[in-house]
């Protein structure tokens, strides 16, 4: 575990073949390596829902509990936040999500 991504739950969730959860973690990083789109999320708060809950599922998956938990508190509380607010989870959930992509290619550079 790199304190952002747990690679033993991911692998559990891919039922234990490395080779299906490092395919998993190519297409998290094929969806999210150029970050999260701020203004599309702001600009329509239902967008915003379905993008947090995916992010949220998606992270739980490759093992990412630390970013899942943000996801799912952002979700659940989105559509009470004000605009300034949803600015301040979305600079922190793009942070931990940089945090993420580095943590996934660490662990794919040194498998490959």
């Amino acid at each position: 575990m790199t304190g952002v991504l747990d690679i033993n739950q991911g692998l559990r969730h891919c039922n234990n073949d490395p080779a299906i959860y490092n395919a998993v973690l190519q297409q998290f990083l094929l969806q999210y390596r150029d970050g999260i789109n701020t203004t599309t999320w702001l600009a329509d708060p239902e967008h915003a829902k379905i993008e947090l809950h995916t992010l949220k599922g998606l992270c739980a998956t490759i093992g990412a509990l630390p970013l899942s938990t943000l996801a799912a508190h952002s979700y659940q509380q989105w559509t009470e936040l004000t605009a300034n607010d949803a600015k301040d989870e979305l600079q922190q959930l793009s942070l931990e999500l940089q945090h993420l992509i580095r943590a996934i290619d660490n662990y794919l550079n040194k498998i490959n």
